[in-house]
């Protein structure tokens, strides 16, 4: 399976709803025209309501730094991720589902226009698949904290949770757990046991 750097981000529902004149506290979109629970959810939530504003500014930010046929792209990749939210009211805490989404999508954002401000990068060399280099970038200051990762010609950006020792960072198939010195990595089926290189 391929990885990608699933870095997509435009007006949220903009791609299927034409947006209205900024209202101070809605989301960026014109709510007269949602459809669909979560849209609506957004919609009638401050909290929620402002996540999408934020998402929509760093949106435009990062307009000024892709190239056109990246924030094609981009566009392209933003539909599915709107497909995903949306899918959120199949599950038990749909407010949750939803607000998460909102998070982890600024992060991608920021990360992938230069918005966010990133620690510098560490190498390690692993053991256990066919690449053997890993750089990390850690982005503390982005909420929740992320890590972007790239391993041979793959990035993904993953996110951090919680965990009873080390650190954790996840990304769908992708799981990056730091513990003594060390990183266990289970890349899209493959696990890697990696180390900083040797002085």
């Amino acid at each position: 399976m391929t990885a990608g750097l699933v870095l997509a981000a435009t007006l949220i529902v903009g791609v299927v709803q034409a947006p209205a004149p900024p209202t101070g506290d809605g989301p960026s979109f014109d709510c007269r025209k949602a459809r669909g629970t979560v849209p609506q959810l957004v919609c009638r939530d401050a909290g929620l309501a402002g996540r999408d504003r934020a998402l929509a500014d760093a949106f435009a930010k990062a307009l000024t730094t892709w190239e056109s046929a990246e924030a094609r792209r981009q566009r392209s990749l933003q539909r599915e991720w709107v497909k995903r939210r949306d899918a959120c009211d199949k599950g038990v805490d749909v407010r949750a589902c939803v607000e998460q989404a909102y998070r982890t999508r600024l992060v991608e954002v920021q990360v992938s226009a230069g918005q966010a401000e990133a620690k510098p990068p560490v190498s390690f060399e692993c053991v256990g698949g066919e690449q053997t280099a890993l750089t990390a970038v850690y982005y503390g200051s982005t909420d929740p904290p992320a890590v972007r990762l790239t391993l041979g010609a793959e990035t993904v950006i993953a996110f951090q949770g919680r965990i009873a020792s080390g650190t954790l960072y996840t990304a769908p198939d992708v799981e990056y757990r730091e513990h003594q010195g060390g990183v266990v990595l289970r890349w899209f089926g493959a696990t890697l046991t990696c180390r900083p290189p040797a002085p």
